[in-house]
């Protein structure tokens, strides 16, 4: 995978596909890191202690079984976190038949696919402080957001994108308000050709430019 630092638009005869790089959070990572640091020694030390008691059928060993279940499960999440940290990437791949959300770190992750003709309204948004960018989309009376790192300018980017390859996606308030400036440009182009001179106008005829006819000559009598 090729080392993305900012978010690009590909496109191919088959999709189109936009890879967003996480956003970058020094502190989030250096919590995490010493955070996992204890959970390590946590982990460690209760296998160990699991293994001494020897029979899993004490109610001892059955707490410590549920509780470094849910130890480890809350590690693998923290590590998870911190690898998106510090190289995840978002790709959404629009095809034909489906729209595939993939979240990854490293070469490794998660993927979401959703069928492309359920989807719909896919616009740009905002959280409630308008601070950050998001692209939204429908999904069977479902609201699914991606792109976490967007700017706004990269956010309307991506939309435009999407629409021009996938028109059926444009949100219908959207078609509406082009159609009419559609229809509105043309109406305008219609009228400034109509108002051009007429050939017909005197004011705007052009002059005759056959001769005048030939005056009869003076002295002589024409009966």
């Amino acid at each position: 995978m090729p080392n993305h630092t900012a978010t690009s638009i590909e496109e191919t005869p088959e999709s189109l596909r936009i890879v967003m790089p996480v956003p970058r959070a020094g502190c989030v990572a250096v919590f995490l890191g010493v955070w996992l640091t204890g959970w390590l020694f946590g982990e460690v030390s209760a296998i160990g202690a699991l293994f001494q008691m020897g029979s899993l059928l004490n109610p001892g060993a059955l707490f410590l079984v549920v509780w470094l279940t849910g130890w480890t499960a809350g590690g693998a999440v923290a590590a998870g976190v911190l690898a998106m940290t510090l190289g995840g990437l978002e790709i959404v791949t629009f095809t034909d038949a489906e729209v595939d959300r993939r979240a990854e770190a490293f070469g490794r992750g998660l993927n979401w696919r959703f069928e492309m003709a359920d989807v719909t309204n896919l616009r740009k948004t905002a959280d409630t402080n308008g601070a950050k960018s998001f692209i939204s989309f429908d999904y069977r009376g479902k609201t699914v957001r991606f792109g976490t790192g967007l700017n706004e300018t990269e956010a309307e980017r991506a939309v435009q994108a999407a629409w021009s390859r996938f028109p059926r996606l444009m949100p219908r308030v959207e078609r509406v308000r082009r159609d009419e400036a559609a229809r509105e440009a043309a109406e305008a182009a219609a009228d400034q050709t109509s108002s051009g001179p007429s050939p017909s106008d005197p004011a705007t005829a052009e002059p005759d430019a056959s001769p005048p006819p030939a005056e009869p000559p003076t002295g002589v009598d024409w009966a």
